[in-house]
């Protein structure tokens, strides 16, 4: 009922009351009707400041170059219909307010479900109070009818103790301690797996021996709270030492972790971590790969009793040489078959790299942030992460990072970022400083610097200069052996030499891709391979150009890459209108637009938005196609000039042609109009414009 009437829903009360499993049910049955849900939990956040970003990467949306990060998702969610769970908001209270309130202000049909101890306070917000278990009154409990938290306790004690069935003695006693419990889910958790050697009595006692934990009277929800953490305490005594200091090491973990990592990280496990599920303190959240997680109230337990000791700075320096070498691991994999195996890899683990990459930076360790960025860099890429260029950025500018060895990737990656977000200026500059980094330092850009600078200038008119970048690339790809570093580059020079007016040099150039694609056998690889051959038979053999397409986005999707999937969905589109289906390229093009808008990759939206321009011309549509040509003229070179002279020809003409059927003074009010319009209010303007077409399509 709140969630029909209020855009931010948040749930309140004291840790352990059941908020987060509340919040994950209504997240996807809202998924279930059809709504765009994404789940952002916060508690894996260490700093107040990084909520935009963590939010940001959830969403898949990539700063805009001018701007900070909450004014980019202003931006991209102001007509988005989604649902977001900002899970635990209470370490990061006023962030999360902030964002909350300037989303739901700006965004109509954007709707947050919060969990915290507290309200938000922000205006709109609908609180709803999540009230702790039903306990009854332990004079009239029987096992005809249970309240829910007798019932939660003797489950959970049947699964610690099997075949135990409460008698009609020991009901009303377990009553008497769920109640004094305050009916939290898990404090009765935490309680009932002591069933295995304790009768309810004999927990009573126990926990009321010196604690006070167990006085009876009122509660309010933050003494059920510190009530709770009195019981967590008590649970931590209990363990043996060795699964206290466990327990203790695994709150370096962000977010969930799995067997292997706790081995590598904790040292010396045995057995002790089936013995922490087995009492509560350990939940499973992944039964098939098995993987666990800490519950926000026992982490930051555990993480408390850490924190004081001299083994802390030790498990967080274990924590970040693993998730370094997780990260190595998983860069080299997405070179080839299991590519799509290893970056779901980076996907589960992705809180922990942001952790270990945080404390590298905190701790002054250059290598280790500059190496993490440099691993993780192609996943970046293919799921259109901002984060990554972010953390690139910090470990660039760390004391002593330029004399790194690593430092030329990392800064080629900041290059790189600058590229896809419109910044032309910043990424030669930062893609020439990369180069001259590497021949400084002897040590290599891996390419990539030069794959920025080739992109770069293309986009800045500049022809023979990204030629001579792009072939100092297929250089270096040739040098290091790697077939699908040499796929990827001669799938690049290939999409240029197409480009300039020669697909012939093109085919030949994609079929040398597609070799070395078919050694390595990524998809990614696979799919540049594919896209490169079709844009060449594009001006000879449309069919064989839409199946090469069509099999570039399959291989890219197969893969989850997200960039290479836009990218060849953009050109399927494009020759589906020149062949007449005008309404499904539409339909098309709204989505790669939208795509590239909440990525930030500006370079590839001028060159969807170039194409829509031809449909719109093609169709009829002139006041719209000269809008549209107003405001790629005014975004510049990287948005108006085309690659190929064959290309400028057409324009030229299709201008002209937009002239004569309009009269110059309707086409200049267009034009103008275009050209008068912010970044935003130009692909709002397209948005908006596909989807009234697409209504009218039978016109077509």
């Amino acid at each position: 009922s709140l969630m029909r009437n209020a855009r931010l829903v948040t749930l309140v009360g004291p840790g352990g009351v059941g908020k987060t499993r509340i919040a994950r049910r209504i997240a996807v049955l809202e998924s279930e009707s059809g709504e765009a849900v994404t789940m952002v939990d916060l508690a894996v956040l260490r700093d107040p400041a990084s909520v935009p970003a963590a939010v940001a990467t959830a969403l898949h949306v990539q700063p805009r170059q001018q701007g900070s990060v909450e004014e980019t998702l202003e931006v991209v969610l102001r007509e988005r219909r989604i649902l977001v769970v900002l899970d635990n908001c209470e370490h990061v209270i006023e962030a999360a307010a902030a964002l909350a309130s300037r989303l739901t202000s700006a965004c109509r049909a954007f709707r947050i479900i919060a969990t915290s101890r507290e309200p938000l306070g922000v205006p709109g917000e609908a609180v709803y109070s999540v009230k702790p278990l039903e306990t009854g009154d332990a004079s009239d409990v029987t096992d005809t009818g249970l309240p829910p938290a007798v019932q939660l306790f003797c489950e959970r004690a049947a699964a610690a103790r099997p075949g135990f069935t409460a008698t009609a003695a020991e009901l009303p006693v377990i009553a008497q301690l769920c109640r004094r419990l305050d009916g939290l889910p898990l404090a009765i958790e935490l309680a009932a797996v002591r069933m295995r050697s304790l009768p309810p009595r004999t927990i009573i006692e126990r926990l009321e021996k010196g604690s006070g934990l167990l006085d009876a009277g009122p509660r309010h929800p933050e003494q059920r709270h510190r009530n709770l953490e009195r019981l967590v305490a008590w649970s931590f005594d209990l363990l043996p030492a060795q699964e206290q200091l466990l327990f203790a090491r695994l709150s370096v973990f962000a977010g969930t972790f799995d067997l292997t990592a706790v081995d590598g990280v904790c040292i010396d496990t045995g057995d002790s971590l089936f013995s922490l599920v087995d009492k509560s303190m350990v939940q499973v959240t992944d039964y098939n790969e098995p993987r666990y997680q800490l519950l926000e109230t026992l982490r930051q337990y555990g993480s408390a009793a850490l924190e004081g000791s001299a083994d802390a700075k030790r498990t967080a320096d274990r924590h970040l040489t693993w998730f370094s070498r997780l990260a190595q691991q998983a860069g080299d994999g997405m070179s080839g078959e299991s590519e799509r195996r290893w970056s779901d890899r980076i996907d589960r683990d992705f809180a922990n790299l942001r952790a270990a990459h945080a404390h590298a930076v905190a701790s002054g360790n250059v290598g280790a942030a500059l190496g993490l960025v440099a691993a993780v860099r192609e996943y970046g890429f293919r799921r259109i992460s901002y984060e990554i260029s972010s953390w690139s950025q910090i470990a660039c500018d760390m004391p002593g990072a330029s004399t790194h060895e690593s430092y030329p990737v990392a800064l080629a990656t900041v290059a790189y970022g600058h590229y896809v977000r419109g910044d032309l200026e910043g990424a030669v500059a930062s893609g020439r400083e990369a180069v001259a980094a590497a021949d400084r330092l002897g040590a290599s850009t891996n390419g990539l610097a030069e794959r920025a600078l080739g992109n770069t200038y293309f986009y800045l008119g500049q022809t023979d200069e990204a030629l001579r970048w792009m072939d100092r690339m297929v250089e270096a790809a040739e040098t290091s052996g790697s077939d699908a570093q040499k796929a990827h580059a001669y799938y690049m020079r290939s999409v240029a030499e197409t480009s300039v007016g020669d697909p012939d040099g093109g085919g030949l150039l994609a079929q040398r891709s597609q070799r070395a694609a078919l050694a390595c056998m990524s998809p990614t690889a696979l799919a540049q391979a594919s896209y490169a051959l079709g844009l060449a038979l594009e001006s000879t053999d449309l069919a064989a150009s839409q199946a090469y397409l069509l099999a570039s986005a399959e291989h890219a999707a197969a893969a989850a890459n997200r960039w290479v999937e836009a990218f060849a969905r953009t050109e399927v589109w494009w020759l589906q209108a020149r062949i007449g289906n005008v309404a499904d390229a539409l339909k098309g093009f709204e989505d790669v637009i939208e795509t590239w808008y909440r990525g930030g990759d500006w370079a590839n939206q001028w060159l969807s938005v170039r194409h829509l321009f031809g449909i719109l011309q093609q169709v009829g549509d002139h006041e719209a196609a000269a809008v549209l040509h107003g405001g790629l003229t005014a975004a510049g070179a990287a948005a108006a000039l085309p690659f190929e002279p064959a290309d400028a020809a057409r324009l030229e003409a299709a201008v002209e042609m937009l002239r004569l059927q309009l009269g110059d003074e309707d086409f200049s009010r267009a034009f103008s109009r275009g050209a008068a319009m912010s970044d935003h209010a130009f692909v709002s303007y397209v948005l908006d414009h596909i989807r009234a077409r697409a209504q009218v399509h039978t016109e077509y």
